[in-house]
């Protein structure tokens, strides 16, 4: 859990800002999906809603399902050389129960030499409309919950150089999951975004080097973050007369790939899972209160 730093920023919202000029994906029973090329435009949705304006509702308020929004799917596959990628479980949330997952992996062979990378990346959206009692300073207090099974494995096989000059052989696998919230301000398209988050990453990486005739192996596992429930916090000044929805994110992705440089390489595997679906894994937005 932290700050959500720049690069989350920059990877969502302002990018999508500029999809207000473009034709909106088509949404059915509240739900829009879209390939890689509009990964982000869930914003442009909440934006073109009719968002709830600040007036006469209790000081303060919960939300809890069935929730009234929008939510927006997105996966997108990336496969060069001897690799796979999938959406093994298609990105999914219920506003009627606030529930939902997905599912992704990937896989990469050595082939020999060549190797080869596979990527999927999955994410869920959710906006749901808000408004406030008055004008002026409100808390977001929103409760959910992301849990996740994550695997990851390397294999670097045999790699035999074909040069006494350098060469390396790898085998690299990584996955990683991040949430967080944001309010937009649908009327002037303003965004305020939580005070913190949850994210997760983990790699395996087997690497060999040789340099004249001298070799030597590495083998690196990293792990940072945690998952499970939190509540996000967005706090800030309101205006009388404008729209406003919070929009919820979770992200996903992994990759695996192998290869070789001025050497063969056999037997060499990596592979990289996430499983937001089963055994009481996925995504929960359990309410959302406002004061």
């Amino acid at each position: 859990m932290g700050t959500p730093t720049r690069r989350t920023i920059d990877y969502q919202l302002p990018r999508v800002m500029r999809l207000l000029l473009s034709p909106s994906p088509q949404l059915t029973g509240g739900v829009a999906r879209a390939g890689a090329a509009s990964t982000c435009a869930l914003v442009a949705i909440a934006l073109l809603a009719s968002g709830m304006t600040v007036g006469a509702v209790p000081n303060s308020t919960t939300i809890a399902a069935p929730y009234h929004g929008t939510v927006f799917l997105t996966n997108s596959t990336g496969i060069y050389g001897c690799a796979k990628a999938t959406a093994w479980a298609s990105p999914h949330f219920a506003l009627k129960t606030g529930t939902g997952g997905l599912g992704v992996r990937s896989s990469s062979k050595g082939c020999g030499g060549p190797g080869g990378t596979g990527s999927e990346t999955a994410s869920i959206a959710v906006s749901v409309l808000v408004r406030f009692a008055t004008a002026g300073f409100h808390r977001i207090a929103e409760s959910v919950s992301v849990r996740a099974l994550e695997t990851e494995a390397t294999v670097l096989g045999h790699c035999a150089p074909r040069s006494t000059a350098n060469s390396y052989c790898t085998a690299f696998a990584n996955q990683s999951i991040e949430s967080y919230a944001a309010l937009v301000d649908s009327t002037n398209g303003s965004a305020l975004y939580s005070s913190n988050f949850l994210s997760t990453y983990n790699s395996s990486l087997n690497y060999s080097y040789c340099s004249r005739g001298s070799c030597h192996s590495y083998s690196v596992n990293t792990q940072r973050g945690s998952l499970g429930a939190i509540t996000f916090y967005v706090n800030g000044s309101f205006k009388s007369g404008h729209k406003y929805v919070l929009i919820t994110f979770v992200l996903s992705a992994v990759a695996a790939s192998t290869g070789a440089y001025q050497s063969g390489l056999t037997g060499a595997s990596a592979s990289s899972r996430l499983d937001l679906q089963t055994a009481g894994n996925g995504f929960v937005l359990t309410s959302i209160s406002i004061t």
